[in-house]
């Protein structure tokens, strides 16, 4: 009876632990980290393609070439932070890692059940994570940018000169600005 309460109340714990998991700051800005980061800890496998029901709406390739990238250096950095009495456990699970990262798309057992591993995997989203917000910004910052040259472009720039052209020339209302001629600026 008493072992069956522990059981129980381990289950629930457990179960609770994975709902209630909070995301490390960078993952948590990012919906498609976020998204990977509930697939992993909830099936413990990592993805060879995005088609799981949290992933099906992003994008797989970005993933695909972070892993290939960076995934290596952050598996093996991780590695070598392993107690060395534990390294030989968990060997298997980062030459599985290691499989993983040459081609994330790849068949192959992609299962993430050590410990050391688990780590290793949230240190590569949590990097994917801050890699594709930064992506991102820049992606955002070249689209304002490409935006701001085609209303230029298209003239909008003069139809902003003409309304102020037009309330400059109103009658009193530039009682407070310096004296100077009204079209100085050369519009």
């Amino acid at each position: 009876m008493r072992s069956t309460f522990h059981i129980l109340a381990t289950i629930c714990l457990l179960g609770a632990s994975l709902v209630f998991a909070e995301y490390p700051e960078a993952v948590a800005r990012v919906a498609d980290a976020k998204a990977l980061w509930d697939d992993v800890h909830t099936l413990w496998f990592l993805p060879r393609e995005f088609n799981a029901r949290g992933l099906q709406s992003y994008q797989f390739q970005p993933w695909r070439d972070f892993v290939k990238n960076n995934g290596q250096d952050i598996s093996t950095a991780t590695y070598h932070q392993i107690p060395q009495e534990e390294k030989r456990s968990s060997k298997s699970h980062f030459d599985r890692l290691a499989r993983y990262a040459c081609d994330p798309s790849s068949l192959g057992p992609n299962g993430v059940t050590d410990e050391y591993a688990i780590q290793a995997v949230d240190q590569l989203i949590e990097s994917y994570a801050t890699h594709r917000e930064a992506f991102l910004a820049q992606q955002a910052a070249e689209n304002a940018a490409t935006a701001a040259r085609r209303a230029l472009s298209q003239g909008a720039a003069p139809e902003v000169r003409n309304a102020i052209d037009e309330y400059m020339s109103r009658e009193g209302d530039d009682l407070f600005l310096p004296a100077q001629p009204h079209n100085h600026y050369g519009w």
